[in-house]
């Protein structure tokens, strides 16, 4: 096996919004989620796949409906307009007529930072909530070097979630 580097075309699954700690997204933007907007969502499939109504096909990358990064194009774009929706203001959700479609836009500067503060900042708990940080993975790696009789599988483990950790650490540097 190998691990390409930088790939352009790395993906990274996230897990689906409806998995997200909602209250510290809240915390992290200073807003509230209104009510109502967890169940539009929900309807529009903008959540992810419910525990009971689980994707079936066991080979599907994607099977529960996480959020999908790339190192290309970053988060997919419906997970934006979904957290516009999600953390907007009461004047914004009812201006919007509370329709999830008329947030594919930016609504407005202050709902386009809490949307992506939101997304931001579930990629740092998602980085956070790994076992070890890129620092100790990249030394990890340099130890392997220098070691012999390391199993290259283990050096490709490290390799594989080193390059993961890089691109959600590239994508929240891209929020700001």
């Amino acid at each position: 096996g190998f691990v390409e580097q930088n790939n352009v075309h790395d993906v990274y699954i996230l897990p689906p919004i409806r998995q997200w700690n909602i209250e510290a997204l809240e915390e992290a933007c200073g807003r509230k989620v209104g009510p109502g907007r967890l169940e539009k969502l929900d309807r529009a499939g903008l959540l992810g796949f419910a525990t009971n109504n689980l994707n079936t096909n066991t080979e599907a990358a994607n099977s529960i409906g996480g959020v999908v990064l790339t190192r290309a194009t970053g988060i997919d774009p419906a997970v934006i307009q979904a957290l516009r929706a999600l953390m907007s203001t009461d004047d914004e959700w009812d201006d919007s007529g509370e329709a999830i479609g008329n947030f594919a836009a930016e609504v407005s500067p202050a709902n386009e930072r809490a949307a992506r503060t939101a997304v931001r900042r579930a990629m740092e708990m998602e980085l956070e909530s790994k076992a070890t940080t890129i620092e100790e993975d990249e030394n990890l790696l340099k130890m392997y070097k220098e070691g012999k009789g390391v199993d290259n599988e283990e050096v490709l483990a490290v390799l594989f979630r080193l390059e993961k950790k890089k691109l959600l650490q590239e994508a929240i540097r891209s929020m700001n």
